[in-house]
């Protein structure tokens, strides 16, 4: 998906490390150690950018800790101040947005029972 907001590159979401890896690998970049729960990576080339967010435990709590670090990179890249204890409406839009956008395509994998 574009990033909501700013529609200033790419979000790419990998459900497995497998998947991290595997387009880490097509990229031509480092794709971590592989030893968390859940990696965020941006990369740019060329004015192209594409947001990574990786989750290899399926739990939500990971998911959303990876969003809010994909968000605070997104805020710093286009100028937008994060600040404790200010509303911070830009940072909470995209950590949702995000965490919709990779729910749905978990859900979309499920199996049925």
């Amino acid at each position: 998906m574009m990033v909501p907001l700013f529609e200033s590159g790419c979000i790419v979401f990998c459900d497995s490390l497998e998947k991290w890896v595997d387009l880490h690998n097509r990229l031509g970049v480092y794709a971590g150690d592989g030893e968390a729960n859940g990696m965020s990576h941006t990369v740019s080339n060329d004015g192209h950018v594409i947001h990574i967010i990786g989750l290899f435990n399926g739990k939500s709590s990971t998911l959303a800790h990876e969003c809010s670090h994909m968000a605070f990179d997104i805020c710093h890249r286009v100028g937008v101040n994060v600040e404790a204890g200010a509303a911070n409406e830009t940072f909470c839009h995209l950590v949702s947005r995000m965490v919709d956008f990779c729910s749905e395509h978990l859900k979309s994998r499920a199996v049925p029972a």
